[in-house]
């Protein structure tokens, strides 16, 4: 009877996790917390830049309170140190804009005043904000290639790092086009497969580890990879599903729309069809988006063994009954560590 409890109870996560925000099981994580501010320090944008981005992540069973909170006290002083308002909204995708009352000025450093929550309650923190020239709002996104890899493939489930070891896939690599260029640290990607979400990168294109969507499970944003059966290696006593919900092999349709931060009109997406198998990881066909992208065909890897995975990517859908359904799996886990003790 547990086997087969443990059995409908991996069901369940597996099922649900490609298209449910469910909220994340930190206890057994690390601590970890960081302010992120993009632009990132060092990386100057163009003086027509609508925003920049604030965001707290943080992990582990000592999260600060403020991190669930809209930042207070941000202040933005221009290259003179005279005061620039400042409006705080959400962001569509992940923590906040600050947007400025007045447009970024060519050539001045810009000081940002944030509150920094990670280094302890009303604690600030600054950054300076480089800004060139003004740049013509891009139009064309660039190219994107599919090309075929064998290597670690990391994915991460309630903030848990898993590793599908020597597996095969499709790595995405985009170009940028001439125009987006200047605005590539302000740059997000969102990475959709057959009209569903699979990832999202921070923007900025900067490496991140925190989880940009919502959900138990997380994939990298620049792999695309089957549903073969192979387990992927980690902690094996969180309370996460250790398949890794990769694709149905066979023909998928890949979407990239490419945000700008600040929503002004973003570049056309990009946009490739790619078949994904177990065997020889996939071949990709000519995409579009301002530029054509390539796709490649190759060989090797091998077929993973092991128990099957879910074979869907993942999504976000937010319908009610979705959401009900996030709120039982949330109960079966504090049920399961209640066992555990």
């Amino acid at each position: 009877m547990r086997a087969a409890a443990r059995v409908t109870f991996g069901l369940l996560l597996c099922s649900i996790a490609a298209s449910v925000p469910s909220p994340r099981a930190h206890a057994q994580a690390t601590d970890r917390c960081e302010v992120i501010i993009t632009p990132s320090a060092g990386r100057a944008i163009p003086a027509n830049t609508p925003a920049l981005h604030y965001v707290v992540e943080a992990i582990g069973a000592n999260v600060p309170q403020e991190a669930y909170a809209a930042p207070v006290g941000i202040q933005l002083f221009n290259g003179a140190g005279a005061t620039v308002p400042v409006t705080v909204n959400d962001d569509p995708f992940y923590g906040y804009r600050i947007e400025p009352g007045t447009p970024f000025v060519a050539g001045q450093s810009y000081r940002l005043r944030y509150p920094d929550p990670c280094a302890g309650s009303g604690m600030f923190a600054e950054q300076q904000i480089a800004i060139g020239a003004a740049a013509p709002w891009p139009t064309a996104s660039g190219t994107v290639s599919l090309m075929p890899m064998v290597g670690d493939v990391p994915y991460t489930c309630f903030d848990q790092a898993y590793v599908l070891a020597n597996h095969p896939g499709l790595e995405i690599q985009i170009n940028a086009s001439a125009a987006l260029q200047p605005f590539l640290p302000i740059v997000l990607y969102e990475i959709n497969v057959d009209s569903l979400s699979w990832a999202r990168t921070a923007y900025g294109g900067q490496p991140h580890w925190f989880s940009t969507l919502p959900g138990l499970l997380q994939h990298p944003d620049d792999i695309l990879y089957a549903a073969c059966g192979q387990m992927g290696q980690g902690d094996p006593q969180n309370d996460c599903p250790n398949r890794a919900g990769g694709l149905t092999p066979g023909s998928h349709r890949l979407m990239v729309p490419v945000r700008i931060l600040g929503d002004t009109g973003d570049p056309t997406p990009l946009a490739a069809d790619f078949t994904i198998d177990c065997e020889m990881g996939g071949s990709g066909t000519a995409g579009t988006g301002g530029g054509a992208g390539t796709g490649g065909t190759g060989t090797g890897g091998t077929r993973g063994s092991g128990g099957g995975g879910c074979a869907v990517g993942g999504g976000t859908s937010r319908v009610p009954a979705l959401a009900l359904a996030s709120v039982l799996l949330y109960a079966l886990v504090r049920i399961r560590r209640l066992r555990r003790r």
